[in-house]
């Protein structure tokens, strides 16, 4: 699968065939852990919580951190691909995405008693799960067994049931983020050629195009107040990825990142909208980064020799 739907690092066409070796083991040799680290004082200092996937024991584990990059903790620890991680909006629960059954299946990790519940069970492939702004219900794609090329958007509780489709379509519709008012999705689609960013209501109705250029518009964010709209412009020809932000509408469009290859994607707005969390390659591996919304005080927050990919952030501290 390409780099628009897994791991970001790759960009090599053997990455298909390592996710589907590490699904196949993960049957055989995948145990379900949880690593925490009695000494790591998780507090929101710095502005909330960051979690994200890191490359650094060999496959794909969710790390957790305060927002400023101190108190850094692994939070699973097992021989199969967890990735895809989103916060929920208090911070005490975590969506991500495992293979630890064989498949791409959707997981819930309450961050207080470190249990862990499947909320998804079905031959298709589930990924980036995103809360709604109340924590009650969860969007995601989902995918025809075997391809990564045919994503479809769904709806469930926050407890897995209560599913409902949102899109049919023979392209890629991936990446749903929920606007704060919880009455509509942003995602992204190549439905009409290239990566574009659509609307949708949550019924299903209201399909709206915001994106029409030649290159790549992917994983869409709206800002808390639903003003604006941060995203990647993908150049997959040159190789090259940046973050951007638009009005809501999809005018005034700002490059926040600038430099070769990958110098930044995957944002999400942090601290109501005043700064973004991102990561970029800029250093010679991924790294998770901080930046005001404006794009000034580009700061990297791991700064580790593995690749770490894919934040996102909760206001709350995940303690009480």
């Amino acid at each position: 699968m390409d780099r628009v739907h897994r791991l970001a690092e790759s960009l090599k066409a053997i990455h298909a065939v390592v996710r589907c070796a590490l699904a196949a083991l993960a049957v055989v040799v995948c145990v379900a852990a949880v690593s925490g680290n009695d000494d790591t004082q998780l507090d929101g200092r710095g502005g909330g919580v960051i979690a994200f996937y890191s490359g650094r024991d060999g496959d794909s584990e969710i790390l957790i951190m305060n927002a400023d990059g101190s108190g850094m903790r692994q939070l699973t620890d097992n021989r199969c691909a967890d990735d895809a991680p989103a916060l929920s909006p208090d911070g005490r629960q975590l969506a991500f995405v495992s293979e630890r059954t064989g498949n791409a299946e959707i997981f819930v990790l309450d961050l207080a008693n470190e249990s862990v519940r499947q909320l998804t069970d079905t031959p298709g492939m589930e990924s980036h799960p995103d809360w709604s702004p109340d924590g009650t219900m969860i969007a995601f794609a989902r995918y025809s067994p075997g391809s990564w090329s045919n994503g479809d958007l769904f709806l469930m509780s926050a407890h897995g049931d209560d599913e409902r489709q949102l899109t049919t379509h023979n392209g890629d519709d991936m990446r749903p983020a929920w606007f704060a008012d919880g009455t509509k999705l942003l995602f992204s689609s190549n439905r009409d050629g290239n990566y574009d960013i659509y609307e949708i209501a949550v019924d299903g109705t209201g399909l709206r195009r915001l994106t029409n250029t030649t290159l790549h518009e992917l994983f869409p964010r709206p800002s808390p107040d639903g003003t604006k709209i941060v995203y990647t412009l993908g150049d997959f020809v040159r190789r090259r990825f940046a973050v951007h932000v638009m009005n809501a509408d999809g005018s005034d469009d700002r490059t926040l990142t600038e430099g070769s290859h990958v110098s930044g994607e995957d944002p999400v707005w942090a601290d109501g909208g005043s700064r973004i969390i991102f990561q970029s390659d800029r250093t010679g591996n991924f790294e998770i980064f901080a930046m005001n919304a404006d794009g000034s005080e580009q700061t990297n927050l791991t700064e580790m020799p593995s690749g770490e990919y894919w934040p996102t952030w909760a206001v709350a501290p995940i303690t009480d």
